[in-house]
């Protein structure tokens, strides 16, 4: 009978041992969730809009936000870039609106002459599940909040798995959910953040399963999903940055795995390959892609020395210490911020008894970071050595690989003061270089004279102020707590905490988010309540445009026309395909020394290679950009433009009548004029009858065979299938649209859009998929084994009577 209690007992045991652990598990998990919910609380109850629709479309009218500076021209109130609206929602949109369809999103029909869309990247157009959350209202900050919370989440996971406290790790998440580059740069750059922490918890998990001795299975699944995500999520240049972060987190994790160094590696190298070949599809398009685009600065080579300006330094710790975000000459287009609670606790945790490679790793980050941000030469050239970093914008966004670096360190921090060992000198050189830093930036404000608001930098002082000496109080509180006897557990003897650095811990980590929350918070006070937006012109456009093209001098933005379906000439947009940079620069764009022509200046240049927009321009603007439009009308005729979008009073009637312009619409926001003089989308010369058309196929009635001129870009990967039979268009560097061969007599002809090897890249993928999932399927049947086993002997020693 003692066998059995004993059996019972040590069941029961492990049963409220499990119970014990996930408690806390949940708790810290509900933690993270809240501090996002209320960090965006703001929007999410309605209070402020973030739709980039209301400020970025030209549809709508926003106005001032609390901080009473409104948006204006040119103007973006809460986010340093625009392009949350230009391609994340409009591109975003429409992909989701493809796939909801039954269709791949491989193709764009809607922006300029047409080009491909998911392997232009910032659409995201193979970002499943997330993605389709562009499907509901206000979905880009619906798939942004999802986002932070798998940042936030994996960020504990991550931090658990390197066995820091529970208050360290919730603290970690919290910090890295709403950290300072989500706060401010809400564009594609946005999306691959996510997965970091999430790929280096795989990593750790892998590392787990190493020690033990057992296959990893968990862990590659981990590391596949997580590379898979941050490959798909729309911004190379972030998933290429942090990916060669996660692989020096390897290799510094690795000397502390022997003997099994070799397994360690070899497995992260299994899950690896496992998230490129999840991710092959997209990767093709972008391969793809490439061949004929056109890239600008995102090329490498020759750039622009590109740096932050020195003031631009008391804004990465300092956030907003100069004024509200839109009028904060610091956070002048700088891509995020670091807390100074993350400074000052990093500071702390450099000096703890966390591993010194790690430490080491951090310390090189960061100091190569931000030596590149503010333009060292000497470093520049090491890091662009580094194959692949000569394309990335890195002092614009390596930043989030900065946010990532203070966070750890912060956690170490936190770790190392809820485990009562906490040195004072490190707490005190935290505080003074905190103190020292907030100090020098008001008096660099001052004597620049770039305090734009003195109250607000005041109350900014003496905020910081507060969380300094708070902070330093509860680390030297904690300091004095002595550890009350060593505790035992599977890493081995670790000094037992008291209670007083526990609660010191607590303080710290509550003043810690305080901070991040105010801060990721203070862009949402300049946004504009909720507005309606005018949809009635793109409205008009749905029902009328059929297959033609529009032309926008103001309303209804690049790319807006992707969003609402309708083609649209205008693009804001890299890449570009090739051929319609050209054709923008040599047959769009007034010549030099012509009447029309628009010199450029700063803030007004709206014809470059990959820009054929106004950018929501005044009313002066929209009219200079009617005159180069009239004096190349012939090519916008050419193009399909069949409708002609401004602002109400910017086309006269005297240039209506000039141009050939018929006034068709007109609203708040828009006037619409037409011209009939347009080249049809599908053009036989009038040697055949069009019968029926979509942008996807034609039905023909000609007298005799002859030439069909499609006016989509002629790209490769473009097939025509001819009554049943298919065909490779031709693509040659000279023409601009494509063209098929139509045979006399009726016929219909479709026409399709798909990069070589497409389907294979897509079959891999789903292998790949299938493969990861057979992975878990042994750790479910291993618990069922272990279950019954153990149900069994419990049985089978159980007495008859029982």
């Amino acid at each position: 009978m003692s066998t059995v209690t004993g059996r019972q007992s040590g069941s029961a045991e492990r049963r409220r041992f499990s119970f014990s652990r996930s408690r806390p598990a949940i708790i810290a998990s509900g933690l993270v969730v809240l501090a996002v919910l209320l960090a965006n609380a703001v929007y999410l109850l309605g209070v402020r809009s973030n739709d980039p629709m209301l400020y970025h479309s030209g549809l709508g009218s926003p106005t001032h936000g609390l901080t009473d500076i409104g948006p204006d021209s040119g103007h973006y109130p809460h986010t340093i870039d625009a392009n949350d609206g230009w391609t994340v929602q409009s591109l975003g949109k429409l992909s989701a609106q493809m796939w909801k369809n039954g269709q791949v999103p491989l193709w764009n029909p809607f922006e300029g002459l047409g080009q491909p869309l998911a392997g232009e990247q910032q659409s995201a157009a193979f970002f499943q599940p997330f993605i389709m959350l562009n499907l509901l209202p206000n979905g880009s900050f619906l798939m942004h909040l999802a986002l932070e919370l798998v940042a936030g989440l994996t960020m504990l996971a991550f931090l658990r798995s390197l066995r820091l406290t529970w208050v360290a790790s919730t603290v970690g998440g919290i910090l890295f959910a709403i950290n300072g580059v989500f706060s401010v740069m809400t564009n594609a750059p946005f999306n691959p953040i996510a997965f970091l922490p999430m790929v280096l918890w795989g990593v750790e998990l892998v590392a787990s399963d190493v020690r033990r001795r057992t296959r990893p299975r968990v862990g590659i699944v981990v590391i596949a999903l997580g590379l898979a995500w941050m490959l798909s999520a729309g911004f190379p240049e972030t998933a290429l940055i942090q990916g060669l972060v996660i692989a020096a987190w390897v290799l510094v994790r690795t000397p502390a795995l022997a003997p099994s160094r070799l397994r360690f590696l070899m497995w992260n190298g299994v899950g690896a390959v496992a998230g490129i070949a999840l991710a092959a599809p997209l990767l093709l398009t972008l391969k793809h892609f490439l061949g004929f685009a056109f890239t600008a600065y995102h090329g490498g080579g020759e750039r622009p020395p590109w740096r932050y300006h020195a003031y631009a330094f008391y804004g990465l710790f300092g956030e907003y210490l100069a004024g509200p975000f839109s009028s904060s000459t610091l956070m002048n287009g700088v891509a995020g911020y670091v807390t100074l609670a993350s400074l000052l606790c990093a500071v702390i945790g450099l000096f703890g008894r966390h591993p010194r490679g790690v430490k080491i790793m951090l310390v090189t980050l960061i100091t190569l970071l931000m030596l590149n941000m503010f333009g060292v030469e000497v470093v520049n050239r090491v890091l662009y050595a580094i194959p692949g970093v000569d394309l990335v914008l890195l002092y614009k966004y390596g930043i989030i690989l900065l946010v990532f670096a203070f966070t750890l360190l912060t956690a170490y921090g936190l770790d190392d003061l809820g485990r009562g060992r906490v040195r004072r000198g490190a707490v005190w050189t935290a505080a003074a270089v905190a103190t020292a830093y907030v100090t020098a930036g008001v008096i660099y404000l001052a004597l620049s004279d770039r305090v734009s608001h003195p109250t607000w930098t005041s109350v900014a002082a003496g905020l910081f102020g507060f969380v300094i000496m708070a902070l330093t109080a509860a680390f030297a509180w904690g300091s004095r707590a002595k550890a009350a006897g060593p505790e035992t557990g599977g890493a081995g003897t670790r000094p037992r905490p008291t209670k007083r650095a526990a609660s010191a811990a607590l303080v710290a980590g509550l003043v810690i988010v305080a901070e991040a929350g105010a801060s990721y918070a203070t862009p949402q006070l300049n946004a504009s309540p909720p507005k309606p937006i005018d949809t009635a012109p793109p409205a008009y456009l749905q029902e009328h445009l059929g297959t033609s093209r529009f032309f926008t001098l103001g309303p209804i933005q690049p790319n807006y026309g992707s969003y609402w379906q309708i083609a649209e000439l205008n693009v804001n947009d890299l890449p570009v395909p090739e051929k319609y940079s050209t054709y923008v620069m040599d047959h769009l764009r007034p010549p030099k020394g012509t009447p029309a022509y628009i010199r450029p200046t700063r803030g007004f240049n709206p014809f470059m290679p990959y820009l054929l927009v106004t950018r929501n321009s005044p009313a002066w603007g929209q009219k200079r950009i009617l005159a180069a439009y009239g004096q190349q009308q012939a090519a916008y005729r050419d193009a399909g433009v069949r409708y002609v979008v401004a602002a109400p009073g910017v086309v006269d009637g005297a240039s209506a009548s000039r141009l050939g312009l018929r006034r068709v619409f007109g609203s708040k926001k828009a006037e619409i004029f037409e011209d009939a003089a347009a080249r049809p989308y599908y053009d036989t010369r009038g040697a055949c009858r069009v019968e029926k058309q979509t942008r996807e196929s034609v039905t023909l009635d000609c007298a005799r065979p002859t030439t069909l001129v499609r006016r989509e870009l002629s790209t490769p990967g473009w097939s025509a299938t001819i009554n049943g039979t298919k065909k490779h268009l031709p693509s040659g560097p000279n023409q601009l649209f494509q063209t098929v061969r139509a045979p006399g007599g009726r016929s219909t002809i479709s026409f399709a859009y798909q990069p070589p090897h497409f389907r294979a890249a897509a079959a891999l993928s789903l292998v790949t998929l299938a493969a990861l999932c057979l992975q878990l399927v042994p750790l479910r049947t291993r618990r069922r084994r272990e279950s019954r086993g153990e149900s069994a002997a419990t049985r089978s020693e159980e007495p008859r009577s029982l």
